[in-house]
């Protein structure tokens, strides 16, 4: 018995060892908020979450529920049956949140209810945020009411992970939407932003580390984005570091209202590479795609310039890829990677257009391009938009290998696929220095594809595949 004793010692030593080495909370919290009257697991919001991630708002937000340890919480919000979701509202949920100490395995799914402003599935400043998950399947995220002045800056934004400075990664998170409304952006993970990005507050210096491997999945509900500031769904948002295999993958039967950015990875001072997005399973955005005048769907965003670049940071936008599998009536853009800096590089991106009809509202553009760059001293090599499957086009359509608004640009290897089809007709094709035409089977007479303008470049090569025989 003695020996089983000292086993038991030493099993429990080597426990609270590795707790102590490896810096991890042991605390695990499974929280339900049903909406009751009692709401006894309600508390403030920390102040440094209202003031970093809520805004310029330093009055105390009450009625917000968080977990007390770091890391393996479940949180879920499900009013019980006859419950007023107007009058039993929630202000922020959050799956965890500490400063200064990495946040991770947290899940948070919402099924019913109301939150004002924002699900976060964890937070941090300064550590990393990894590994936590939200699904919305149901309820209200935000509000249209503009009159919530509080909320006005981060107005119901649903969120796998946030850091707001430091070092920090957020990485491995999903995002999961597959019913109820959401009033502002979603985004897989986001690591806080430099002066000048909307996602930075005016106390707070820019986190350097990476947005990588963070996903958004919409599958269905309402994402009615319009009227406040946040008109957009990213994959991973980075301020001062890379954002890198980054999805936003569309499918299902989702409502998008009022949505101006669909983006897998944005940087607004580092590189966006090898992000994605997809866009399939006949999901139909319409004109409310666009919230102005114009919206992108980009697979990899390095914005640069303006947003206060780090030094050193090389800041391009390569290997990203757009897949689109659906119906879209849109006026603006499609990029495979987009870059704003001087002597960077939009490179090796992918725009497959593989079924559906792509058009433009009457009197409106869409252009889409493999690659663009919009600085001199610039590279724009090995972008790919390909036509495939059933895809066909209707107005104001325009295809480029790649785009700059200086047209100083380094260019080489943009090409232009036609995978099996004919009878292509778009307004426009431009930019591209290689085209390339897989045949189609009964491929009999008529144009591959058709153009009411077109500068195929004086230096362009072709290549032609499967001749049919006989």
């Amino acid at each position: 018995m003695k020996q089983e004793s000292s086993k038991k010692w030493h099993w429990a030593l080597a426990l609270c060892l590795i707790a102590a080495l490896s810096g991890t909370a042991w605390a695990v919290d499974s929280l339900t908020y049903s909406g009751s009257t009692d709401n006894s697991m309600l508390q403030d919001l920390p102040g440094w979450i209202s003031r970093d991630v809520l805004g310029d708002y330093w009055t105390v937000v009450s009625d917000s529920l968080f977990p007390t340890g770091e890391t393996g919480n479940t949180v879920t919000i499900n009013y019980s049956a006859g419950t007023d979701a107007a009058t039993v509202s929630l202000d922020f949920v959050g799956g965890a949140q500490s400063s200064d100490v990495d946040v991770s395995k947290n899940t948070i799914e919402v099924k019913s209810g109301w939150i004002k402003s924002a699900v976060i599935g964890a937070i941090t400043r300064n550590k990393n945020a990894m590994s936590n998950d939200v699904t919305i399947s149901g309820g209200t995220v935000g509000s249209a009411d503009a009159s919530l002045e509080k909320y006005a800056l981060y107005h119901g934004d649903v969120s796998g992970g946030y850091v707001t400075s430091g070092e920090g990664y957020a990485y491995d998170k999903t995002v999961t939407i597959s019913g109820g409304t959401i009033f502002g952006a979603v985004i897989g993970g986001v690591v806080q932003g430099p002066v000048g990005d909307p996602w930075h507050k005016t106390w707070m210096t820019a986190g350097t580390g990476n947005a990588e491997n963070n996903k958004v999945d919409i599958k269905g509900g309402i994402l009615n984005n319009g009227g406040l500031l946040n008109n957009a769904i990213f994959g991973g948002y980075v301020g001062g570091g890379n954002a890198k295999k980054n999805q936003v993958n569309i499918s299902g039967t989702p409502l998008l209202t009022s949505v101006d950015q669909i983006v897998g990875g944005y940087s607004s001072a580092g590189s966006a590479l090898e992000n994605s997005v997809y866009i399939g399973n006949n999901v139909l955005i319409g004109t409310t795609l666009t919230a102005g005048s114009a919206a992108h769907i980009i697979g990899g965003k390095a914005d640069g310039g303006t947003m206060g670049a780090i030094a050193g940071n090389p800041k391009s936008a390569d290997c990203n890829s757009v897949i689109i599998n659906a119906n879209i009536t849109a006026a603006g853009y499609i990029y495979g990677g987009f870059t704003r800096s001087q002597g960077t590089s939009a490179s090796n991106n992918w725009v497959g257009l593989l079924g559906g009809k792509i058009e433009a509202p009457e009197s409106k553009k869409l252009q889409i391009f493999g690659g663009w760059v919009s600085k001199d001293s610039a590279v724009a090599k090995e972008n790919i938009v390909e036509i495939a499957g059933s895809t066909t086009f209707g107005e104001g359509v325009s295809l480029y290998g790649w785009g700059n608004a200086f047209q100083n640009t380094e260019h080489t290897g943009n090409t232009l696929i036609l995978n099996g089809v004919k009878n292509i007709t778009v307004e426009s094709v431009q930019s591209f220095d290689r085209y390339e035409f897989n045949l189609p089977a009964n491929v009999g007479s008529g144009a591959l594809i058709s153009a009411d303008e077109a500068d195929l470049g004086s230096e362009a090569t072709f290549e032609v595949s499967n001749f049919p025989t006989g």
